[in-house]
């Protein structure tokens, strides 16, 4: 496994340092009908579910030192040496890529032009169909951030999201492009929980704020967490950070901004936070408010309701921690949006909701 993982981290770092000039060069594969989706596991109507190897869609190639390497040389070696396809890995990759060499093997259109190709659509996010569907939804904690973890986590059916928190240390996008994949090689492409991640505080750095957003939305985060939002202004730049993918703000979209709500002057400007147009969705966070009212517990539930009738007034959602013994409370008070330390809670959380897939 740590082999795996040391690979993972060395494709992550081929593609994050490749210059668009040597990116990525397509190359047309004989056609094979229905065995694309991505890259997981489908019917090829010979029975067997079949992987679609990286090699049927497209090579992409770089320079190392003196030589060259390939990404389907590293495909071909994690597929000999561990059973894993590497496609399914970079699935999102060659789609957003690779249009025209999809549409050889069967798996997105193209248009008429000698050479032509419509851009593949952004993939659906299920936390943006839950909003709209009024369900409920349900995330756990990343855990530790290792393919191990992420691979029991992509096995639960009920996790609609993971919570990856990159707010305090090194700001290591490789390693969470990994823990992406080991989710999707368990669990599809399709059916993979989706990614919040919890950037460093814009208070600390406005123009690193919007290169984090950058570089997590590039690497498949489809919820961007802002701590410490203290401001409308704060709020203007997470959302000016996500721009035309930002959901409520385009009807279409398929990013969440996640407005951290965790220090006495932003309790104060509630309203105006909460109010601001673009908002996806509020998080009180409590661990932070308990330092911020001193460890006043009484006065960091008033400040929690506080935030809730705000975005009850506003109809935004609103999100909070849970476990299985304050979840049916929390939902009959109006949170709709929760993250989660373990399994035990979030089979309570599907149960007390009523929720449906």
């Amino acid at each position: 496994m740590e082999q795996t993982v040391e690979h993972y981290r060395t494709f992550a770092e081929l593609w994050r340092t490749a210059d668009p000039e040597s990116r990525v060069r397509v190359e047309r594969a004989p056609p094979r009908p229905k065995i694309c989706r991505g890259g997981g596991p489908v019917d090829s109507g010979a029975g067997a579910p079949t992987r679609v190897p990286l090699s049927a869609v497209a090579e992409f190639e770089r320079p190392i030192g003196s030589g060259a390497r390939t990404l389907h040389e590293l495909s071909s070696l994690t597929t000999r040496s561990w059973g894993i396809s590497m496609a399914s890995i970079k699935a999102r990759l060659a789609l957003s890529l690779c249009a025209s060499a999809l549409s050889a093997v069967g798996c997105g259109p193209t248009d008429s032009s000698p050479g032509g190709s419509e851009a593949v659509p952004a993939a659906e996010n299920r936390l943006v169909d839950l909003l709209k569907a009024n369900q409920p939804v349900f995330g756990l904690i990343s855990g530790e951030k290792t393919a191990e973890s992420a691979m029991v986590i992509g096995r639960n059916l009920e996790v609609d999201y993971v919570f990856y928190s990159l707010e305090d240390g090194p700001f290591d996008i490789p390693t969470m492009e990994m823990y992406v994949g080991a989710m999707a090689e368990v669990a599809g492409a399709a059916d993979s929980p989706s990614v919040m991640l919890r950037v460093p505080p814009i208070r600390d750095d406005r123009e690193a704020a919007l290169e984090h957003v950058r570089a997590g939305l590039e690497a498949g985060a489809r919820a961007i967490a802002f701590p410490h939002v203290e401001s409308v202004q704060d709020v203007e730049l997470a959302i000016r950070a996500i721009g035309d993918r930002l959901w409520p703000m385009n009807p279409n979209g398929d990013v969440l901004n996640v407005v951290m709500i965790e220090d006495r002057g932003a309790v104060a400007s509630v309203r105006e936070i909460v109010s601001t147009p673009g908002v996806s969705v509020v998080f009180p966070g409590p661990g932070d408010l308990l330092t911020a009212y001193d460890g006043d517990e009484v006065a960091v539930e008033d400040a929690i309701q506080a935030i809730l009738a705000a975005c009850l007034e506003f109809d935004v959602p609103c999100m909070m921690t849970g476990d299985s013994d304050d979840l049916a409370d929390r939902l009959e008070q109006g949170f709709s949006f929760f993250v989660l330390t373990d399994t035990g809670a979030l089979a309570t959380g599907w149960a007390v909701s009523g929720r449906t897939r």
